[in-house]
Order: structure tokens, then C-alpha cells, then sequence
């Protein structure tokens, strides 16, 4: 499989748009700020409205995970053994 399809994969193998739209997030920000360092010369601060960007679209995705995990219905177990009263 693709690299780029694993990243943006979710447990079912199913492409994610919430992964990609993440993804695309952090790269537009690392981006952003790699050339605004190369054109001073020296790092740069990250703006807090980058920071908060990040941090929102991460809470997004744990909101997501955790809303898609909490509403799937939990399968029944099986319990392949007959459990007998016990004897008198």
C-alpha cells in the first residue's frame, strides 16, 4: 500500500478525509513557517494562531475518534464453555 494512503488510513483501511484535512493542516503550517525562517535568516516564532490552529484541528480529531469508538455497538461475547450447577 501507498505510504501516503497508510498515513491517512483509518483501522479499516478506508481513507480518512478528517486525516487528510489534518495532514494537510500541519503541512500548510510547517510550510508557512519554514519559508517565512529561510527569508529571515533565522527561526521565527510560531504565531499563536498557528499554534491554536493546530491544537483546534487535533481536538477535532480526538472528538471525531472518540464520538466514531463510543457509538459503535459492542459485539456480545461468547462464552464456548457450558457452565454446569455445581453438585449438591
Amino acid at each position: 500500500m501507498n505510504p501516503l494512503k497508510q498515513l491517512i488510513a483509518d483501522d479499516t483501511g478506508a481513507p480518512s478525509s478528517m486525516r487528510l484535512m489534518f495532514l494537510f493542516v500541519i503541512i500548510a503550517v510547517v510550510f508557512v513557517w519554514s519559508v517565512l525562517s529561510i527569508r529571515a535568516g533565522d527561526f521565527v516564532a510560531l504565531p499563536s494562531g498557528a499554534l491554536e490552529l493546530i491544537v483546534i484541528m487535533t481536538g477535532g480529531k480526538v472528538a471525531q475518534s472518540f464520538s466514531e469508538n463510543f457509538s459503535k455497538p459492542v459485539p456480545p461475547t461468547t462464552n464456548n464453555q457450558t457452565s454446569t450447577p455445581p453438585a449438591p
